[in-house]
């Protein structure tokens, strides 16, 4: 990889990570406008060439003055470079051709020997070793926000799916989540759009494709997007800090209770998750606000940017786990509803085992009347008998129907209301 394309590359990654290297991709995009602008105005001031040259120019790298054909122009390297104190005393060189223009590539890019104008040995390999410990990280980090996407978009969508789980606790929880995933999403998204846009190789020393106009804003605005995750999801823990203190304070001591006693009996698993959280989002951020980008260096750094990338990127499915996954309610309501399919699959299972043997059991059965006859007129299905025979004929008395019409008005009545049964099930 060469140096002009390591170097913006790494600008760009830093500027995903880091606040320090934000500011300084402004800087040095803001000196390389300043440095733009001069040279324009220096070139505009000088008087029209008389003769053959090679026309002043900016090649969005150096400001070159008019130079005769077959000759080399040699100017100091810029001044916008990060590292321009080292380089400072050094030159970039540009050749130009017997015709009057001034050699190009190829493909008619600008060509410049801007070697004395790299790094050192020793600070390339330092940018190399930093590049792949960086690409590492990446990967680390690339795969915690995408677990705690996943387990936080299973969370939203429990606390959200069961009704019986919708309350003032959980609206707080649930846009906590939300706010996570913000955070996370912007992160991916700036990723993406560094890998689409800033993967193509860079011929030569062509700062202008990496500090142009439309490269900024890009990264302003996907800056600004994954800031406002950052900033909602510090907010969405202050309200979660606010309603449990609220919640432990303000309630407990207005019911004259001991409020340590009361936290480690009432509140024991809350309290147990709560501890767990106090480290977990905030304690890394106490620590490391002492060790500021610019004093930290060598493994000091190393060991900052990783807890750092760690914790932010598992951030989200740690709380998913502790205020979701393991909450109590949330695992009663799901093992309710698993009870509930369950309940729901067996009875299907159940009815349509019992209605596949319906066939059979209809060809056994005896018709109408004779299921009339032997259940009101027989005395446990064996025979006919005076405690069988007397109520039934008062009650056909007493309502001045035959007994062929009585037969008739309840047979409908009779077929649903008796099981179908034969005489041997009596015993």
């Amino acid at each position: 990889m060469s140096q002009p394309r390591l170097l913006s590359l790494l600008l760009l990654l830093l500027l995903c990570c880091q606040g320090s290297s934000a500011q300084i991709t402004d800087f040095v995009f803001e000196n390389w406008k300043a440095y733009s602008e001069e040279c324009h105005r220096n070139m505009s001031r000088l008087p029209a060439p008389t003769e053959l040259v090679c026309n002043r120019t900016f090649d969005k790298f150096s400001c070159w003055p008019d130079t005769l054909p077959n000759s080399t122009a040699s100017v100091p390297c810029p001044w916008f470079l990060p590292w321009y104190q080292k380089v400072k005393h050094r030159h970039v060189f540009k050749t130009c051709g017997p015709d009057g223009q001034w050699v190009t590539g190829p493909r008619g890019q600008s060509l410049r020997d801007a070697t004395q104008c790299e790094l050192d040995a020793e600070d390339l390999e330092a940018q190399e070793k930093f590049a792949k410990t960086y690409g590492s990280f990446k990967v680390m980090y690339t795969v915690g926000y995408s677990v705690s996407l996943c387990a936080l978009l299973l969370a939203l969508a429990l606390l959200l799916g069961f009704s019986k789980l919708h309350c003032m606790r959980n609206y707080i929880h649930m846009n906590l989540f939300a706010s996570f995933m913000l955070k996370g999403v912007s992160v991916l998204v700036i990723d993406a759009l560094l890998k689409t846009h800033y993967s193509d190789k860079i011929d030569g020393y062509n700062v202008h494709i990496w500090l142009s106009d439309e490269a900024a804003a890009g990264c302003r605005a996907a800056t600004v997007f994954m800031q406002y995750g950052i900033v909602a999801n510090y907010c969405w823990l202050l309200v979660e800090g606010i309603y449990l203190h609220n919640l432990l304070v303000v309630a407990v001591f207005s019911e004259r209770s001991y409020f340590t006693l009361y936290l480690c009996i009432g509140w024991g698993e809350l309290a147990k998750s709560t501890l767990t959280l106090i480290p977990l989002l905030g304690i890394h951020e106490v620590i490391f606000a002492f060790v500021t980008d610019e004093h930290a260096q060598g493994t000091l750094r190393y060991v900052k940017l990783f807890f750092d990338l760690f914790l932010s990127s598992f951030q989200g499915m740690l709380v998913a786990i502790l205020y979701c996954f393991v909450n109590k309610e949330v695992q009663a309501e799901l093992l309710k509803r698993w009870q509930r399919w369950k309940l729901g699959k067996d009875l299907a299972e159940e009815y349509k085992h019992t209605y596949s043997h319906a066939p059979s059991a209809r060809n056994g059965a005896g018709g109408t009347c004779e299921k009339h006859q032997l259940v009101s007129g027989c005395a446990n299905g064996l025979g006919r008998g005076p405690a069988a025979t007397r109520p039934g004929t008062r009650y056909l008395e007493r309502t001045g129907h035959s007994p062929a019409e009585h037969l008739a008005l309840g047979d409908r009545h009779l077929c649903y209301e008796f099981p179908e049964t034969t005489a041997e099930s009596h015993f």
